[in-house]
């Protein structure tokens, strides 16, 4: 083989090398068995960068095992459910977002959303708080490079639909519209003003950034350790109230319908997001309270 080819040949080969993740280890994935079935349990991302993939091998053999996909939401359905349920996003007539955050808080939102997020203010006026933060701060993970097109569960929802799986989502779109307006209003502006502090947005950046090194190394422990601070921008009361209800609360009902799953006969493959396996009331501690016995499987 001439030099120059050997070259180009070895130089491939290490984009090749460089392309794949490598997966060692264990996996963000659990076994889960009854007398009658088995559950497959997997932790996902829901923004995601292109080097995350292809997914492990083990996670990749237990998807196309499983009959049925189990996700947070039946991504089909958000789109109708979104346009209905618009209106829990909004104050009633008559109320407005000026009027929660008083004038010096507008004041503060109106100068820095168009030199931060190229927003205007007055196109949220109706927003409730936790919605505006959500956008905000979906904003801020866009902007760092995380894209929509290489969440998991995205891949996983695409994935099964192409090989003719039935898809259960464990929640509805309204009922996690109803778990954010849940928060407390205190706990909504915290959250809101946070996406406008600088530092409190780099401290954000380095959460994500654990969290997903967390999930590569199936290390639930280190999410652990992540739920455990405090929130940025939150007090310590403001973060145990925004687990409590957009885990904990969340983590139960998810629970009670995998057990219903596990005394029926059909396999299924779980991906939901990788927080809901960390923190003390997480879904493989709430199984094992069920007496079921989740086993962390390898990644290859």
């Amino acid at each position: 083989m001439p030099l120059r080819a050997l070259r180009h040949l070895h130089c491939l080969l290490l984009l090749l090398a460089l392309s794949v993740p490598a997966w060692a280890g264990k996996a963000y994935l659990w076994r889960v068995d009854s007398p009658t079935t088995t559950l497959w349990l997997y932790g996902t991302v829901h923004l995601g960068k292109a080097d995350m993939f292809p997914l492990p091998p083990s996670v990749m053999r237990a998807f196309r095992q499983s009959p049925v996909a189990v996700f947070e939401l039946d991504m089909d359905r958000v789109p109708h459910e979104m346009t209905a349920l618009y209106g829990l996003t909004l104050y009633p007539k008559g109320d407005s977002l000026s009027a929660h955050l008083g004038p010096q808080r507008w004041q503060q939102l109106k100068q820095a959303l168009p030199s931060q997020y190229g927003m205007s203010a007055d196109a949220f006026q109706q927003s409730r708080p936790w919605f505006l933060a959500m956008t905000l701060s979906m904003q801020s993970l866009l902007k760092d490079g995380w894209s929509e097109q290489y969440s998991v569960d995205a891949y996983l929802d695409r994935e099964a639909r192409q090989q003719g799986k039935t898809i259960i989502g464990l929640e509805t779109t309204r009922q996690q519209l109803e778990a954010m307006g849940q928060l407390r209003e205190d706990t909504q502006i915290s959250w809101l003003f946070s996406q406008l502090d600088p530092k409190l947005i780099a401290k954000q950046r380095e959460l994500m950034q654990l969290a997903v090194r967390s999930w590569r190394q199936g290390e639930p422990e280190q999410m652990n350790d992540m739920l455990l601070q405090d929130s940025p921008g939150m007090t310590p009361q403001q973060t145990k109230e925004f687990a409590a209800i957009m885990l904990s609360g969340r983590n139960r009902k998810m629970a009670d319908k995998l057990v219903q799953m596990l005394k029926g006969k059909q396999p299924a493959f779980v991906a939901v997001g990788a927080l809901h396996y960390a923190g003390p009331n997480n879904l493989l501690a709430l199984l094992r309270q069920r007496g079921f016995k989740p086993i962390q499987q390898d990644n290859q």
